[in-house]
């Protein structure tokens, strides 16, 4: 049974959380979005129709806003990341996440989930990574879980995330984490491959790396770098090979409804967002994880009088 939901996805992108939610089984009352890249608002707007965009993060009046009760953000990561310049969390990009924080504090969703780059847990020798959870303590709210998650234990793809979720102390949050307590590769060769048939609309060895997943899909400075080498070939990836590398439905990134309308978005720009996107794979994980947050309680007096309606009526 789906649970009905007041929502805000900040730093939206392309509605990767968004997406694994929905999957998992949620359903969305009030649905709020916050992004800067119009593009990926357009992307947004175009996939759900009855989403309210709120502005850029610091824009947000949480005052007009349903209280949420789940809120999800992957702060830019750009400064943190490998490919990035490794500022760290203080950097012009990635200090955002205390835009995000400061948000939390005024709405006070019951659950959030928050997605960034592996380099997060190491940047400054792991001082930021201390400052996220000081940050989140501070708020005297939540308590937090997290796992460092690889796409490459559900899809074909090495792409490795941290991924935290803070839970109001008076909720009863359920266990998230591990979704996996490992990755190895012996054991899942197998289904690895099965992924890859799926999901390849080329020959395997010309797509996918020797050990049976992508590359992380990745974005360069403007440009789209997700391609991938074999031997002495190399090609881009195509959005609907990035689309399904993300847990996307196909076309997922092709039109956009902007002011002039919906148009179809251009392959560069569908390829950027794609990089930057979250695999909503994962979210949908998590989101089933979190369904039991949301579900009645049902007494043990309740519980006893169902299961003698369903002895008397002959049901199991």
């Amino acid at each position: 049974m789906s649970k009905e939901i007041n929502y805000i996805d900040l730093f939206s992108g392309l509605g990767a959380f968004a997406k694994g939610l929905l999957d998992a089984g949620f359903q969305f009352k009030n649905h709020y979005f916050s992004e800067v890249d119009k593009f990926a608002i357009a992307n947004y707007r175009y996939n759900f129709k009855t989403a309210n965009y709120v502005g850029k993060i610091q824009e947000i009046e949480p005052e007009k806003i349903q209280r949420p009760d789940i809120l999800t953000f992957g702060s830019p990561c750009q400064d943190i990341s490998n490919a990035g310049l490794k500022k760290g969390l203080f950097g012009r990009r990635s200090k955002l996440f205390f835009d995000a924080i400061g948000i939390i504090d005024r709405l006070r969703p019951k659950i959030f989930v928050f997605e960034n780059v592996k380099g997060l847990l190491f940047s400054n020798k792991g001082k930021d990574f201390e400052i996220v959870l000081r940050e989140i303590a501070n708020l005297g709210l939540y308590e937090c879980q997290w796992q460092l998650i690889n796409t490459a234990w559900f899809l074909p793809q090495n792409r490795e995330r941290l991924f935290l979720v803070g839970s109001l102390a008076e909720i009863s949050a359920p266990k998230v984490f591990p979704l996996l307590k490992g990755y190895n590769e012996n054991q899942t060769k197998e289904p690895l491959i099965k992924v890859v048939d799926r999901y390849s609309t080329y020959r395997q060895d010309i797509i996918y790396s020797p050990k049976g997943y992508a590359p992380t899909l990745i974005v360069g400075k403007g440009t789209p770098t997700s391609y991938i080498k074999v031997g002495r070939k190399i090609r881009k990836l195509t959005p609907i090979e990035q689309e399904r590398l993300q847990g996307l439905p196909d076309d997922w990134t092709k039109f956009g409804v902007f002011e002039d309308g919906i148009q179809e978005i251009s392959m560069t720009q569908r390829q950027t967002m794609l990089g930057n996107a979250i695999t909503s794979t994962v979210m949908k994980l998590i989101g089933e994880r979190l369904l039991s947050v949301f579900t009645p309680k049902i007494s043990n007096e309740e519980e006893k009088r169902k299961q003698l309606y369903n002895e008397l009526n002959g049901l199991k």
